[in-house]
């Protein structure tokens, strides 16, 4: 599978491969090639993350969902950015689109704005980078904060 034995992320692949049974294995590939990905993309995206088969089905699901139909990204923008799938999609990736949305919606970001990296960054750097920046501050961590999980 291309994965050396003396490098730390073989330890991941074998960790992933030992929780997971290969029809669950089957399953999740299947899931990602549902929303568009090619059974090679998908297995980049293994050789890069390996835990990118670890989120269960509803997980990989949403996350698709979200960046596919309602962010109108290319799935294989989240292929190529595997850490994605792994993040929380109701305290994190829910709040940072309904803030990308209304960044854009303000004209304060481009419209075709895809910077998977805005997803990804730490907390601090988002609010310092894509928050406190603007005038609508106040109104924008209050939209990120009403869009957190209610637990």
């Amino acid at each position: 599978m291309g994965f050396e034995p003396g490098k730390m992320m073989f330890i991941d692949v074998i960790s992933t491969f030992a929780s997971l049974a290969k029809s669950t294995r089957q399953g999740k590939f299947d899931v990602y090639m549902r929303w568009g990905l090619s059974e090679e993309e998908v297995s980049a995206a293994f050789q890069k993350r390996p835990f990118f088969l670890n989120p269960s089905e509803e997980q990989i699901t949403g996350v698709m969902d979200l960046f596919v139909n309602k962010l109108r990204w290319d799935a294989s923008l989240v292929a190529m950015n595997p850490v994605i799938v792994s993040l929380s999609l109701k305290k994190r990736l829910l709040p940072r689109a309904a803030v990308l949305e209304f960044l854009t919606s303000k004209g304060l970001v481009k419209k075709d704005y895809r910077a998977p990296y805005f997803f990804i960054m730490t907390d601090q750097l988002f609010f310092s980078t894509h928050v406190h920046p603007y005038d609508e501050a106040l109104e924008i961590h209050k939209l990120y904060v009403s869009k957190l999980s209610p637990s």
